[in-house]
């Protein structure tokens, strides 16, 4: 039997890749944030042994994946922020997917493209992208894991019982 994972997971990542360049095009380079200039501070601490002074006065609230992602991209030094807005943008093409993958398995893929039209064109999203701000991220993860458990049985699953039964038009 084959495995199917593998080249639907190459072809995300690709679409992914690309939506991110149309993305920074359409929306600019961007320029790393508080959130995620405190990420890259804490993950390189983390990088190099230390520990993280999250007791700071001023500082934002510490996010595990916003640190972990700041301590892998220390090694880039200067070009670290850079990474970071890239990495987060990257994040934003994959909430579209995700956004459009949640909508055609739970409705049709119409529904699936206009709901990851939807979060492509918010402005505050791209600006938060834009920044470096971790929520694009986490809402990346939410969105896709709900994308693969109606991925699994749609229909029957739970998740999709719940979902349509909340969404359902009265």
């Amino acid at each position: 039997m084959r495995n199917r994972t593998w080249p639907s997971v190459g072809a995300a990542l690709v679409v992914i890749a690309a939506l991110t360049g149309l993305l920074m095009l359409l929306y600019g380079r961007g320029a790393l944030g508080y959130d995620g200039a405190y990420a890259l501070l804490w993950g390189r601490d983390i990088a190099h042994g230390d520990v993280p002074r999250f007791e700071t006065p001023t500082a934002p609230t510490p996010h595990p994946l916003a640190n972990a992602a700041g301590a892998l991209l220390s090694p880039l030094g200067s070009a670290a922020p850079s990474a970071f807005v890239v990495l987060t943008v990257a994040s934003y093409a994959a909430l579209g997917c995700a956004g459009f993958l949640f909508g055609s398995r739970l409705f049709s893929r119409p529904v699936g493209t206009l709901f990851a039209a939807l979060l492509l064109t918010r402005a505050t999203l791209a600006h938060e992208a834009a920044i470096g701000l971790i929520d694009i991220s986490f809402l990346a993860l939410v969105l896709g894991a709900g994308a693969l458990e109606l991925g699994t049985h749609p229909r029957s699953s739970f998740a999709g019982r719940v979902l349509r039964r909340v969404t359902r038009a009265r």
